[in-house]
């Protein structure tokens, strides 16, 4: 809806023409070599839709820009709302064009919205259902005046558009506090895998095997955004994969950017900080080190060189969880013992039950040396091809 939005329309289109194509290749007896030749598929398919979806988007932006002024100056200004609507939706149009500071263009008065219910409190923030112009969004909440990080999520968030990132809709800041107001999502990934282990202990994972391959495909997706965007998660976990449920259909989407960092100022400033994310889920190279060892320089050395790939080590434990249900490393509870033992080379081991092309593929993601993690390229490639050949088995 605001900002560019081809990128999520490319990849709706490219799911939608894949799954036809692959359907009717079945159909005849085809589904084998269509396979084999995906990846020159896929890159055809994604050019052309580019094309198209960019022609498109250019021209309704336009006419979506005309048409919110045209009802700014037809209006009589009776209805303030709506005159504050019309221009709001005009500034978020023009962000991707320069045409607009991107913090001015988010920022709404902090009393138009109205909290309904709390819903979590995390270590910095607390999360509450809202409602703003008469719709309900999820508010994220820090206590004291506007801070760096606080801008530099917001201003990331609000040039992002992906159908596997949560969607971002405005801040809005006064003396003692600062919000973030994103889409309302039903919950987190790792409580839906707990709730559906409870409701069935006889399960060996909380997903079948297709729709966990969906859902890793999505989260996959959602970090092969954020990399082509020079933006490190540094924190990707369950709890930050929020998620809608469709009827049976879960839609994952990538969230919590507070310790994200772009390429430019990893390069620029510092290296990306080593202790920060959560220890379970955290790569080895970030895990902190207990003294100024010739070890520990190389380790922080792979931090420079390979900064991305530290999300790739989180999204192998991510996927460990979504085909096991158990936390990474669940069986140790003292974390600086599994600190040590990570760094020692300690890895989860992924279930044999599985496609050994998958358990190959969520090792090399969780290997300690970086530069053998694939990217998410590589990664969203692999899992579709995967999860193609499992339909038509």
């Amino acid at each position: 809806m605001w900002g560019n939005t081809i990128e999520h329309f490319v990849l709706l289109a490219f799911e939608l023409e894949l799954y036809k194509t692959l359907l009717q290749k079945s159909i005849y007896g085809q589904a084998k070599k269509f396979l084999c030749e995906l990846g020159t598929w896929s890159n055809n398919a994604k050019i052309e839709e580019i094309n198209i979806i960019t022609e498109m988007a250019i021209h309704d932006r336009q006419k979506n820009l005309s048409s919110l002024e045209a009802q700014i100056m037809s209006n009589d200004h009776n209805d303030d709302e709506k005159v504050f609507l019309a221009k709001y939706l005009i500034k978020r149009l023009c962000i991707d064009s320069n045409e607009v500071n991107v913090m001015d263009a988010c920022k709404v008065k902090y009393d138009s919205l109205k909290r309904l219910k709390p819903l979590y409190k995390t270590s910095v923030s607390n999360v509450h259902k809202i409602s703003w112009l008469g719709q309900k969004f999820a508010e994220k909440c820090y206590n004291g005046p506007i801070e760096q990080s606080f801008q530099q999520e917001a201003s990331l968030l609000a040039r992002f558009s992906h159908p596997n990132i949560v969607p971002f809709v405005c801040y809005a800041t006064n003396d003692k506090s600062c919000s973030l107001i994103m889409e309302l999502m039903n919950g987190d990934l790792q409580s839906l895998m707990h709730e559906n282990m409870h409701k069935d202990k006889t399960l060996d994972a909380p997903f079948g095997l297709l729709e966990a391959m969906d859902i890793m495909l999505q989260i996959a997706e959602g970090m092969r955004y954020l990399h082509q965007n020079k933006v490190v998660h540094r924190d990707l976990k369950s709890m930050n994969v929020l998620i809608i449920k469709y009827d049976e259909y879960v839609c994952a989407k990538v969230a919590d950017f507070g310790l994200s960092k772009t390429r430019s100022s990893i390069c620029t400033y510092s290296n990306l900080t080593e202790n920060v994310g959560t220890t379970r889920w955290m790569a080895p190279e970030l895990h902190e080190h207990q003294s100024p060892t010739i070890s520990s320089s190389i380790e922080s050395n792979k931090i420079l060189k390979y900064p991305f790939k530290v999300d790739v080590y989180s999204f192998g434990m991510v996927c460990y969880e979504i085909l096991t249900g158990h936390l990474p490393f669940y069986e140790i509870t003292m974390m600086m013992e599994l600190r040590q033992q990570i760094k020692d080379g300690l890895r989860p081991k992924i279930p044999k039950q599985y496609p050994t092309s998958l358990i190959t593929l969520l090792e090399n993601c969780f290997h300690s040396n970086p530069e053998i993690r694939p990217s998410f390229d590589e990664i969203c490639m692999q899992l579709r091809h995967i999860k193609c050949s499992l339909i038509v088995e």
